[in-house]
């Protein structure tokens, strides 16, 4: 520290929202008694106010761009910035003077008084403060190499990492998170005929089936510290859900009450060290029914799903590249499946089929290739089965009169609308400073519309690629402005992306009513998001 050094000042943002900018400003004395002028018996200065009582102010010079940071001769705007003192800051440092070894209470602030509390031996660097200067900060200027006491590495002295310097901390190694929610669905489910040429007044109500669904849960979480890099962690969870439901639209004297209690635990362990990220879990979930699958009788209602979620992954993350790979095997019991089997009561509702499952791995990576071009991709391999299913199929005679349903049995099938490939990836270019020009790429494998798969009853894979334009311009009239313009199916590629299927008997022979929903072709879309 140079000679005579009174002050120091550091500035810590905050926040900003692209408009207003927050900071805390740290504002010490240095080398001087805060409770006496702190310029005193100056020949050509004349006495400043104690810093303990000195009302104080700051002007912030605010720079447009960090491109030639750090210059002493940047431009720069101002800004006066006023502070409120706060109560009895003269007591304060008498009080804190005997925790602090301060001892120059009682000297008078004069240049020589200054330097010669400056002249102290200093620390040596290892018992001193050290400032960390994370990858941000470095990657925002045109950053060589720290001075003073600043590093780029794990040698400044951290509570919460370098355990071993700091006697008298002791860190938990367990953290414990409690809580709860409790909600209500009031759905009204009413028809209304707002007007009509017959005779029939205006908002005549022609249906009124109220139903109300009531979730309430409770959870605890608790994370245990193993070591530096291992660490478990477990969370259970009790849920209880009430539906409540006076009528269907199709059976308005269908009245069903109905009650779930689930118990969900969660537990893992898992692994971070240097950029490496990995853990093992396994979960126990379940899910009600919805609404429509419980019109049925009271001898054909709907069991709650149940999920065991076993899942294993690893993960690097670094400055200029990640990637990431996710495994996961989901054993379903009682999931709720379209099977066109019509109920009792006249209606075409999921049924529970024993077993199923979910396998595949979820790939993820991405790259700062040059600083004008970064590429992103990302890709699920899975399997999608139902163990064992029976699909009904309606029978219709030759003149078309229903005869009633024939069953068929299915093993090893492959669950509706669940493609065994997804994948997706983002090249980015940066032309220009806030510029940014997106190549997007997909491809969504073959998918089934039930659950027979049967390739006749079945959306093909597609590849699309989209465009998109993102240009934001500052500070010109508005705090900020978007300029946007995507380009989707850019090949007008002609698919499917949606459809569904009704299968019957006719005749003795099966026909598949498929309904597709295609796509649209090339189109472009041009917006304009401004942030005042």
């Amino acid at each position: 520290m140079d000679g005579n050094t009174r002050f120091t000042i550091m500035a810590f943002p905050q926040k900003f929202d692209g408009n207003i900018l927050k900071l805390n400003i740290v504002f010490l004395p240095r080398n001087q008694n805060p409770l006496t002028n702190a310029i005193a018996l100056h020949p050509s200065i004349p006495d400043g106010p104690p810093f303990a009582s000195a009302n104080i102010s700051f002007v912030a010079k605010v720079i447009d761009s960090l491109e030639n940071f750090p210059a002493l001769s940047l431009p720069f705007i101002t800004k006066n910035i006023l502070t409120n003192p706060s109560g009895d800051r003269t007591a304060l440092f008498n009080a804190l003077a005997p925790n602090f070894n301060i001892t120059n209470l009682n000297a008078v602030n004069t240049n020589t008084n200054v330097t010669n509390v400056n002249n102290k031996t200093a620390l040596p660097v290892e018992q001193s403060v050290k400032k960390y200067l994370p990858l941000t900060y470095r990657g925002a200027f045109n950053f060589t190499t720290p001075v003073t006491n600043a590093v780029i590495d794990d040698s400044y002295a951290c509570a919460l990492r370098n355990k071993g310097n700091n006697a008298g901390f002791k860190p938990s190694t367990d953290e414990i998170t409690l809580g709860g929610s409790w909600s209500k669905y009031d759905g009204k489910h009413y028809g209304k005929l707002v007007w009509s040429e017959a005779k029939i007044p205006d908002d005549y109500q022609y249906y009124y089936f109220p139903a109300t669904k009531t979730d309430e849960n409770i959870y605890a979480k608790w994370m245990h510290s193993l070591n530096t890099k291992w660490s478990t962690f477990a969370d259970v969870q009790y849920r209880h859900v009430l539906h409540n439901m006076k009528g269907f639209e199709d059976n308005p004297d269908l009245f069903i009450k109905r009650d779930f209690n689930f118990f969900n635990p969660k537990a893992g362990i898992s692994y971070n060290d240097n950029g490496w990220n990995a853990y093992l879990s396994y979960a126990l979930a379940h899910k009600e029914p919805n609404r429509d699958d419980f019109e049925a009788s009271l001898q054909q209602q709907p069991k709650a799903e149940t999920l065991h979620d076993f899942e294993a992954a690893i993960e690097r993350k670094q400055q200029r590249y990640n990637f990431s790979a996710t495994f996961y095997y989901m054993l379903y019991k009682d999931q709720l499946v379209l099977t066109g089997k019509i109920n009792d009561v006249g209606s075409y509702t999921r049924i529970n089929v024993p077993n199923s499952y979910r396998a595949g791995i979820e790939l993820q990576a991405g790259a700062v290739i040059a600083p004008w071009l970064n590429a992103n991709a990302n890709a699920t391999f899975s399997r999608n089965k139902i163990k064992s299913f029976t699909e009904y199929l309606d029978e219709y005679d030759a003149d078309f009169n229903y005869t009633g349903q024939q069953t068929v049995e299915h093993k090893n099938t492959s669950i509706s609308f669940s493609p065994n490939i997804i994948a997706a990836g983002t090249l980015t270019l940066i032309p220009i400073k806030n510029m940014q020009l997106n190549f997007v790429s997909k491809y969504v494998d073959k998918q089934y519309l039930d659950n027979t798969s049967n390739n006749n009853r079945m959306l093909p894979s597609y590849f699309i690629e989209d465009f998109r334009l993102n240009y934001s311009l500052y500070k010109k009239l508005f705090s900020e402005i978007d300029l946007i313009v995507a380009v989707n199916n850019i090949f007008n590629h002609l698919y499917e992306p949606n459809a569904n299927t009704y299968p019957y008997m006719y005749d003795g022979e099966v026909v598949n009513d498929n309904y597709y929903y295609p796509a649209a072709g090339t189109n472009f879309m041009i917006g304009v998001n401004v942030r005042l």
